[in-house]
C-alpha cells in the first residue's frame, strides 16, 4: 500500500473485494488514516499471527 500511495506501483485487489459497500473513492481516506494512526502497524502484526494461527491449523 505504500508504494501505491508513493505512485510507485499500482493495488489491484482480489475479486472478491470488489463487492465492497464502500464506494470507490471511499477507500484511500479511509487507508490513510489508518496508515497515520501510530498504533495501526501494531493492529497488523496482530491481525497476521492471527491469520498464521488460523494457516497452520
Amino acid at each position: 500500500l505504500t508504494q501505491h500511495f508513493l505512485g510507485e506501483t499500482s493495488v489491484t485487489l482480489p475479486q472478491i473485494y470488489h463487492h465492497s459497500s464502500l464506494a470507490q473513492g471511499d477507500l484511500e481516506p479511509f487507508l490513510r488514516v489508518c496508515l497515520l494512526d501510530p498504533s495501526f502497524h501494531a493492529f497488523v502484526e496482530n491481525v497476521e499471527e492471527e491469520l498464521k494461527k488460523i494457516h497452520e491449523e
